[in-house]
């Protein structure tokens, strides 16, 4: 079955994934907006800049057999992630062992466990959503207490465009566990599943970093840029909650954006935040320490544009420049590199130590 493909909603990029059974692969690759799929945060926020209103083109969903009634090896099996000699092993392996099917396919390095969720979403007829990933909002986390959230074993993180509100919850295939949750929360519910060994950890990461950045946000600390960016960070596990507490109470005293601070702090390294930034931005991380950069593509750039914008050119193809810059995060200023130099050019993320003596390198002292 060839999958069909979502472009991402912003105009200016071409960016596509596929849909179908391994959709929740993707879940990691961007985010969803009013119906929307974007690849990025940059590409939300070019969406943003660019007042593009327009609904969404309505895409046709292939015909899938209903699966519900299935059991996890034969839709494995039906889709072609594993052999039917494959299942066959595992279930002689699993008569000596109390593991389940899907555990055992795992273990044995067979299939990704993303596959197994995958297949479980579409035996429970729901999608199914990695909640370690997620960036919850505000208005639907607070439906919820952070007690009933885990006594009900249920995530509120967002809306649908309809007004519902999307959760997570292991139980998402059970009609009368979805109307118990739509009473609790006083709002239309749209389940998703997520097994219950992650939700565990997901309700605590998420309430937790709410209260955070909301208190961060009310003293006019933090922006909406940094709790992204913070986000990011706890959800790749660079940096635990109580360090991100001490930067954030440091970023009362020092105006720095928060991944300088922790950079400071020691918590992360030059190399780390750059990986966070190009995340968060959509962008391509660069290693300039390794990186050799042919003198033609060098000389794109006169050394007192390099320095004016702290930018480096590393590859030219198609028309279009890719420069690299610590700082993705200013899209005025690519936009005015782009008037000057009278080419397209898009940022890939390095480390700021690389960049400054990669630029001493290739264009001499400032």
């Amino acid at each position: 079955m060839v999958p069909k493909m979502v472009k991402c909603a912003n105009p200016e990029c071409n960016h596509h994934r596929p849909t179908g059974f391994l959709d929740s692969l993707w879940a990691s690759t961007g985010f969803v907006n009013e119906g929307r799929w974007f690849c990025s945060n940059a590409c939300y926020e070019r969406f943003v800049e660019l007042g593009r209103e327009a609904e969404p083109e309505a895409e046709e969903e292939a015909p899938l057999d209903d699966m519900t009634n299935m059991r996890l090896g034969d839709i494995l099996v039906a889709y072609g992630i594993i052999g039917s000699d494959e299942l066959s092993s595992c279930l002689k392996g699993q008569e000596r062992s109390d593991k389940r099917v899907g555990q055992l396919l795992v273990e044995s390095g067979l299939i990704p466990r993303e596959a197994v969720l995958a297949a479980l979403s579409k035996q429970k007829g729901t999608p199914w959503v990695d909640v370690l990933m997620l960036s919850c909002k505000s208005s639907a986390l607070a439906l919820l207490s952070e007690e009933d959230a885990q006594r009900e074993r249920a995530l509120p993180f967002d809306w649908t465009s309809q007004g519902q509100v999307l959760v997570a919850t292991p139980d998402a295939g059970d009609p009368s566990r979805v109307a118990e949750l739509e009473k609790k929360i006083g709002h239309p519910v749209k389940a998703v599943f997520a097994p219950e060994e992650d939700l565990v950890i997901a309700v605590r990461q998420a309430y937790s970093t709410d209260r955070l950045f909301d208190e961060g946000a009310e003293s006019g600390r933090v922006s909406p840029t940094d709790r992204r960016l913070g986000q990011i960070m706890l959800v790749e596990k660079m940096i635990t909650v109580p360090q991100l507490e001490q930067a954030l109470v440091e970023q009362q005293k020092d105006p720095s954006r928060i991944g300088q601070i922790l950079v400071k702090m020691g918590f992360i390294n030059e190399e780390e935040l750059a990986r966070a930034l190009g995340k968060q931005w959509g962008c391509m991380c660069v290693d300039l320490a390794s990186s050799s950069i042919p003198s033609r593509t060098i000389n794109l750039f006169s050394k007192e544009i390099a320095y004016e914008f702290m930018v480096l050119p590393v590859k030219y193809s198609n028309g279009v420049l890719d420069v690299a810059t610590d700082d993705p995060t200013d899209r005025s200023k690519f936009r005015r590199l782009e008037v000057r130099t009278e080419r397209r050019v898009k940022p890939v993320v390095c480390a700021r130590s690389q960049l400054l003596l990669a630029l001493e390198k290739y264009y001499g002292p400032k």
